[in-house]
C-alpha cells in the first residue's frame, strides 16, 4: 500500500474545507501471468474509501478507480489515472487537501519497439546536450 498525502505549500489546515481523494487500486493485470495478479489491492482501496468517509470525506469529493471494489468510479486505467490525476489539479484550490492512495505493483512489461526507439532518441538527445 502507498499512501501521498498532497498539500499546497502555502496551507497547513488538515481540515480544509474542501477536501480531495483519489483513491486507486489495480489487482487486475491482463498482460500478465496468474502468479503476478493481487488480491490486496481491491481490500486497501475499500478499507481507505470507508475510513476516509468515516472521517468527513464527502464521497462526492473522491474519485475511486479500481478492479474488484463495488461503486467505484471506473476501472484503474492508465488513461483514466491520468485524467483523475488532471482533474485533481484542476479542481483544487488553495487550502484544499488532496489525498491519493495507490495500491498495486509496478511490474515490468515488455518493452515495445515504438519506446525502446523513442528511450535511445532521449539517451542520445542528452549525450549531445552535455557534450555541447
Amino acid at each position: 500500500m502507498c499512501l501521498l498525502c498532497l498539500q499546497p505549500r502555502y496551507s497547513t489546515n488538515l481540515h480544509a474545507s474542501t477536501r480531495h481523494a483519489l483513491l486507486v487500486g489495480v489487482s487486475e493485470y491482463p498482460n500478465l501471468d496468474e502468479k503476478f495478479q493481487l488480491e490486496g489491492p481491491k481490500y486497501d482501496v475499500r478499507l481507505a474509501r470507508d475510513f476516509l468517509i468515516e472521517s468527513g470525506f464527502d464521497r462526492k469529493q473522491m474519485r475511486v478507480l479500481a478492479d474488484g471494489v463495488e461503486g467505484a468510479d471506473g476501472l484503474p486505467t492508465s488513461a483514466a489515472i491520468k485524467q483523475a490525476l488532471a482533474s485533481l489539479a484542476n479542481d483544487s484550490q488553495k487550502g484544499d487537501f488532496v489525498y491519493v492512495h495507490f495500491a498495486g505493483h509496478g511490474s515490468q512489461q515488455p518493452i515495445t519497439q515504438l519506446i525502446s526507439h523513442i528511450m535511445r532518441r532521449m539517451d542520445s538527445m542528452r549525450y549531445s546536450c552535455l557534450e555541447t
